[in-house]
């Protein structure tokens, strides 16, 4: 797998559905295979391509796709939702993010949170990392006990006292690495 380098849209369904194997261009769903039972979308699976093999695009899970390795060591722009935030993450391995070039000015206190449920915020489930310092531009974070990249959907900078905007800066994963 080390040798692809170009992916294409996720496709999406609730669970396993016959009609996987549908040509998704005559869906009408924009490439997206939907299960026509359930009104939940969730990515099932990445279509993923291989540069050097044209046409031979295949699936992957998000774990399997996680596990290749195909996210790792890639720096990525987190998308700042103000002008007075910004960075980069990779994620380094299964466990751990470096951060660089961070910059946040914002009216409140942040934390960096990782999580699955959207939209992308503070909820039960969310787990937190560390807290925002100040003036520091780069940052190692790890991901708690068991938990893995594959197990998360999204990095955070969040700000819990800021009235509007309070996800300062995120990245998706693996979505944004691809």
């Amino acid at each position: 797998l080390s040798t692809q380098r170009k992916t294409h849209e996720p496709v999406k369904s609730s669970s396993l559905h016959s009609d996987l194997n549908v040509d998704a261009s005559k869906t009408g769903t924009g490439g997206l295979v939907k299960n026509k039972d359930d009104d939940q979308d969730g990515v099932l699976a990445y279509l993923v391509s291989d540069e050097g093999n044209p046409g031979s695009d295949f699936l992957l899970t998000k774990s399997a796709l996680i596990q290749s390795g195909l996210v790792f060591n890639k720096v990525v722009r987190m998308s700042a939702n103000t002008v007075d935030a910004g960075g980069q993450v990779e994620i380094l391995d299964n466990r751990s993010f470096h951060l660089t070039g961070l910059r946040y000015a914002g009216p409140g206190p942040a934390m960096w949170i990782a999580g699955t449920t959207f939209p992308v915020g503070l909820y039960s489930d969310t787990v937190v990392l560390a807290s925002w310092t100040p003036g520091v531009e780069e940052e190692y974070l790890a991901l708690p006990g068991q938990v893995t990249v594959a197990d998360i959907s999204w990095l955070a900078l969040y700000c819990r006292t800021c009235a509007q905007g309070r996800v300062v800066m995120q990245v998706y994963i693996p979505e944004t690495f691809l």
